[in-house]
């Protein structure tokens, strides 16, 4: 004899318009704090996807027969409708939400000694953005710092390292550009090294623990290797800076047509044609376009880039705005690694000076930007995520990102035939 089945309440139902309220609320404040596009795409899909369960649950109620049709229907149209009340609400509400952030770079605040919450209020940065900066960057802070380079190490670091610690804590840096006057050390904006023919026990002896030692680092060798000189020009023994006469450049066209006459290639490693990285660039679609000058050499016994910052910075910005002519740029960034204190202070002192005879300024113009130690960033792509506040690696990038100032998604190969 079968017995009949017990007559079961049925489970409570859960409301379905909690569930997308919530998801709705969770997102509303993650842009609140965030505000960066990827977090508005995954924040959209997470709408989409709290307003899609609801709707499938109300319609497997209604294929069990615990529900309307109509019933179900109504659960999604209301769901729905809520993503797109949200969606256009954060169209709205964000750009009104978002900080413009002040002149400058928030490298060169934290250098300043800034709090990660300054910073961030006054970037328009989100505090773990920040505080990831500040991490990842070693260069940061001030204090005495040793080189700690190749010539450095062999040259008697490790003894310039001892006989500093007397004073007080010492860091460490790699490289100073002195390699050529090894050992060398860091002391807040100025840099010391042996001088010429010293002996290294004779100067470790005369470095003061209290004051900084009086002569500073000697100067930057430096010889041409041909006749007459290209890069060195004006640096050569018996040349003077050309300075201000630098930015007397002929046209866009003229331009172009004397790089690929001279056959000027990158030296990064690439050999890229010069003419050929202008053209891309010039041809390529966009409005706003931007010249990036690489300052950041790290590699031990450079420092090439150095001596034209502190010697002849005229030279570098006049080829800045050369680029700027041909490819119709109006903004220009010059990148030195914060290792180099004479070249950035060099470099913002010929920018004032060319602001101040004409050849910068509304038509096209220049913006120093400091590095923080990181040696990853001389790679091109890992320097432009420097520039635009990001930190860590390089891109993994195509062939084009001259065109496109983005990395270029490599096509998929064609199959062998």
């Amino acid at each position: 004899m079968s017995l009949p089945a017990p007559d079961l309440p049925a489970p409570p139902r859960r409301s379905s318009a909690r569930t997308p309220l919530a998801g709705v609320a969770v997102v509303v404040a993650l842009f609140v704090w965030a505000l960066p596009d990827l977090a508005l795409l995954l924040g959209y899909a997470v709408l989409l996807a709290y307003a899609l369960l609801p709707l499938v649950g109300a319609l497997e109620r209604v294929r069990l027969g615990r529900a309307r049709l109509s019933r179900g229907v109504a659960a999604g149209v209301v769901t729905l409708a809520l993503v797109v009340l949200a969606g256009a609400l954060l169209v709205v509400a964000v750009p009104r939400l978002a900080v413009e952030p002040a002149a400058g770079h928030p490298l060169a605040d934290l250098a300043a000694g800034a709090s990660d919450a300054v910073v961030a209020a006054a970037r328009g940065l989100p505090l773990a953005t920040v505080r990831g900066l500040r991490s990842f960057y070693d260069q940061l802070g001030d204090g005495r710092r040793a080189c700690d380079g190749t010539a450095c190490r062999f040259g008697g670091g490790e003894a310039l390292a001892r006989r500093l610690a007397r004073g007080g804590a010492v860091g460490t840096v790699r490289c100073l550009g002195h390699c050529y006057a090894a050992p060398s050390f860091r002391d807040g904006d100025r840099v010391f090294a042996r001088p010429a023919g010293q002996p290294l026990e004779a100067w470790l002896a005369g470095l003061d623990e209290a004051d900084a030692p009086r002569e500073a680092a000697p100067p930057i060798p430096r010889r041409a290797l041909i006749e007459p000189a290209v890069v060195l020009r004006n640096l050569v023994p018996g040349a003077a800076p050309a300075g201000l006469a630098e930015y007397e450049l002929p046209g866009p066209e003229r331009i172009l047509a004397a790089l690929e006459a001279s056959r000027l290639r990158g030296r990064g490693g690439a050999a890229y044609p010069t003419a050929a990285k202008w053209r891309a660039a010039r041809d390529a679609a966009g409005a706003v376009r931007w010249v990036v000058a690489n300052g950041d050499e790290g590699d031990p016994g450079s420092y090439t880039d150095r001596l034209l910052l502190e010697e002849d910075p005229h030279a570098v910005l006049a080829g800045m705005r050369a680029c700027a002519l041909v490819i119709g740029a109006r903004h220009g960034v010059l990148y030195i690694r914060g290792e180099y204190p004479r070249a950035l202070a060099c470099a913002r002192a010929a920018v004032e000076a060319a602001r101040v005879a004409g050849h910068l300024g509304a038509a096209f113009d220049v913006e120093v930007v400091a590095g923080a130690g990181s040696y990853v960033c001389g790679e091109e792509t890992a320097l432009l995520r420097s520039i635009e506040t990001s930190r860590r690696s390089r891109w993994c990038r195509g062939s084009r990102a001259a065109r496109i100032g983005r990395p270029a998604r490599r096509r998929a190969a064609a199959p062998r035939r």
